[in-house]
């Protein structure tokens, strides 16, 4: 079994060399079990001991531990995909309130004759409280948005 085709996924950025015993496993499990909340880099640096681990168990032909250290593994990446995941679902909610917002400020704000009111000569905003009823469409489809990724796509 090759030992570099199993580790191709250890992450570089977040690697840090640690003096893993296989005595001291059974703490670092327990260590594993109790904690109640993940972040990204943590989770990452979990991932790379347990990496270690592994490596370590390979090499001393240790099946013991083998099939527990495969399931924190997966354990782990799954939370980590779940938290990246998570991440990716906050970036779409935001640009799904800022790019249309963009795009209708910069439409509007041409205040031309050709640019949406041609029989207007100063432009859209000439409309008594056009910027009021604007403001109103623009709070009303942001906080639809946010009642949609909450609600509907469980994001929290």
């Amino acid at each position: 079994m090759n030992i570099n085709k199993i580790f191709r996924r250890l992450d570089v950025n977040t690697y840090y060399s640690t003096d893993v015993n296989i005595d001291n496993i059974d703490n670092f499990f327990n260590e594993i079990d109790n904690k109640k909340t993940w972040n990204k880099f943590p989770t990452k640096q979990y991932l790379n001991k347990l990496y270690n681990y592994k490596r370590l168990a390979i090499k001393n032909n240790d099946n013991k531990h083998m099939e527990k250290i495969n399931f924190y593994i997966d354990y782990l990446e799954s939370i980590l995909n779940h938290l990246n995941s998570l991440q990716q679902n906050i970036f779409s909610m935001i640009g799904t309130i800022f790019i249309p917002l963009s795009f209708i400020v910069g439409f509007f704000g041409m205040n031309f004759r050709s640019m949406g009111s041609p029989s207007l000569s100063k432009g859209i905003f000439t409309i008594k409280h056009a910027q009021h009823k604007l403001g109103f469409i623009f709070f009303l489809i942001i906080t639809l948005t946010i009642i949609f990724y909450i609600k509907v796509l469980e994001v929290f």
